[in-house]
C-alpha cells in the first residue's frame, strides 16, 4: 500500500500559496484571436424556446442529438442514442474527416442526456450502479476522465 510523503505538497496548499495576478481592466472591447468555432460554448434554456433553431442558422453546423426531435429543421445531423455510438462518431471523424468536410462547429443536443450516457457506460466497465459506489470519489473520477477525454 502506497502512502503519501509528508514532503510532497497537495493540490490544495498549492493552490493557497498562488498569488494573485495583477488586475486588468479593459476599457475597450478586445478580441483575443481565433475563431469562434475555436471554443465550447454551452446554450441554456427552457425547453422549445428555439436553441436548436438558433444553432441551426450557423453555417457549417452538424448536430449529434440524443433524443428524438428535427423534424422541422434542416439540418446535418447523427443521431447519437448511447456513449459507445458517440465515442464510434468521434473516431470515424478523426479517420475519414473527408466525411465532416465543411462543418465548423458541432452541436450536441443535449449534453445532459450524453453525460448520462458515458455514466452509464463507466458505470458498467466498472461494475458499479453509480460513481458514489466507489470508494474515495474513484467512481465520480473515472466519469469525469472518460467524459472529458471524448469532449474535450
Amino acid at each position: 500500500m502506497k502512502t503519501r510523503s509528508t514532503k510532497s505538497k497537495s493540490l490544495a496548499s498549492e493552490a493557497y500559496a498562488q498569488k494573485a495576478e495583477e488586475i486588468i481592466i479593459e476599457e475597450d472591447p478586445t478580441m483575443e484571436g481565433g475563431q469562434f468555432q475555436d471554443h465550447l460554448s454551452l446554450t441554456y434554456g427552457p425547453p422549445k424556446i428555439g436553441k436548436s433553431t438558433l444553432w441551426s442558422l450557423f453555417p457549417g453546423v452538424y448536430f449529434l442529438p440524443t433524443e428524438p426531435g428535427y423534424r422541422w429543421i434542416k439540418v446535418r445531423k447523427t443521431y447519437i442514442p448511447n456513449w459507445v455510438t458517440f465515442v464510434k462518431f468521434i473516431k470515424t471523424v478523426e479517420k475519414k474527416p473527408k466525411l465532416t468536410r465543411g462543418v465548423k462547429i458541432f452541436c450536441i443536443d443535449t449534453v445532459d442526456n450524453l453525460s448520462k450516457f458515458c455514466m452509464q457506460y463507466v458505470c458498467g466497465r466498472e461494475k458499479i450502479s453509480h460513481p458514489t459506489d466507489q470508494d474515495w470519489g474513484k467512481g465520480w473520477e473515472a466519469f469525469r476522465d472518460e467524459f472529458t477525454h471524448w469532449i474535450l
